[in-house]
């Protein structure tokens, strides 16, 4: 199985780091912030109430592994996480 792309369903959330660990290839981690500086109205929390962030993969199922990780104090809330890719048996299945 080929994992092209992973989606984070998030809920309430502000800022949270995705790690993309792959067998023979370098580490890439990549920071999120929900909302950009002056993009919400200061009297407001600079959060989203809901998000879905795509994380491209393209990797064999067994040679991936995927960490998210939020040390901030804004909430980083997964509500679910869902991937895209090809599936295939390895034998042929007379019908």
């Amino acid at each position: 199985m080929v994992v092209h792309r992973v989606k984070f369903h998030f809920g309430k959330i502000g800022l949270y780091e995705t790690k993309l660990e792959r067998v023979g290839k370098p580490d890439y981690t990549e920071v999120y912030e929900s909302t950009e500086l002056d993009e919400y109205d200061a009297s407001d929390a600079p959060y989203l109430a809901e998000f879905i962030k795509t994380v491209p993969v393209y990797e064999r199922n067994t040679n991936v592994e995927i960490t998210l990780k939020s040390s901030h104090p804004a909430p980083a809330t997964l509500r679910a996480l869902s991937w895209e890719g090809d599936y295939s048996p390895k034998y042929y299945k007379r019908g």
